[in-house]
């Protein structure tokens, strides 16, 4: 199998595998995890109140980041790879995304969520913005109307979140711009992988 080949199957195992584990732990979570009202880190708490009761969602929910964070690692460094763009462009994707990818990880060590969020998200404005350069260039091949829709809801929720705006609407709309990621990252790799050597 070569190596774009073993990247997709990476991606896709790890994007299932993510929405498997939330699953779980939101099921198992013990204060009726409402995805509606409730963040993902909220299943990330390792323990409750003043008695530290574990939380039993604790570690299936560190799984799920672990593989959102392989997905977009994957992403990062498979697209550098095989795009047609300068070794810079290709550097700077590298470098950022795997930053990115890793402070991703971290926003679900609770104690450092706040700070993990910050730099996952200043980091990982840097490649995402090659990757958009790249998309519309050779848009026929990324499916740009549902990138498009996500990088600009994804942009819009995190101008909201940090100015303060619609709160009632942050928690659905975590939910609903990581699971358009995931459908539009999946996308991009069936379509690329079987047929194209390069991006």
């Amino acid at each position: 199998m070569n190596t774009s080949k073993k990247s997709g199957r990476t991606i896709l195992i790890s994007s299932i595998s993510f929405v498997l584990f939330y699953i779980i732990a939101a099921i198992i979570y013990p204060y009726s995890f409402n995805p509606i009202h409730n963040f993902f880190c909220d299943l990330t708490q390792p323990t409750f109140g003043c008695e530290n009761i574990s939380n039993p969602a604790f570690f299936p929910s560190i799984i799920a980041i672990l593989s959102m964070s392989i997905v977009m690692a994957f992403l990062f460094f498979s697209f550098a790879n095989r795009s047609s763009g300068s070794p810079l462009s290709k550097a700077l994707i590298k470098f950022f995304g795997a930053i990115s990818s890793f402070c991703t990880f971290c926003i679900g060590i609770h104690d450092l969520h706040d700070q993990a969020l910050i730099l996952a998200i200043i980091t990982g404005v840097i490649p995402m913005a090659i990757i958009t350069s790249i998309i519309l260039k050779n848009w026929k091949r990324y499916f740009p109307i549902l990138g498009l829709i996500t990088s600009a809801l994804l942009t819009f929720y995190v101008s909201i979140f940090y100015l303060g705006f619609l709160a009632p609407f942050w928690p659905i709309m975590q939910k609903v711009t990581i699971i358009l990621s995931l459908i539009w990252i999946n996308l991009v790799v069936l379509k690329n992988n079987p047929h194209s050597s390069s991006f």
